[in-house]
């Protein structure tokens, strides 16, 4: 669960900072990847650096502040039927 968390934040500091050094490390840079954001759909890595990182997050907003209200992940030990 640490692992989660901390790869939350740093999608979160990713964003805040418009840091796409950091969106590297997080991001898997092969076209097989998808993020549907409130603005649009990108299909690869370089379409979220270029329309969600730098086109929304860096030009729409002055500042950015995203942070985690709550992190709760529930893991289900037992199934009883």
């Amino acid at each position: 669960m640490k692992k989660i968390y901390s790869l939350l934040n740093k999608y979160v500091q990713s964003i805040n900072e418009c840091n796409l050094e950091l969106a590297r490390e997080i991001w898997d840079s092969e076209d097989s990847i998808s993020f549907i954001h409130p603005l649009g759909y990108e299909d690869s890595f370089e379409e979220i650096k270029e329309h969600f990182y730098l086109g929304i997050m860096g030009n729409l907003f002055s500042k950015r502040d995203l942070k985690i209200k709550m992190f709760r992940q529930n893991f289900m030990t037992k199934l009883l039927f």
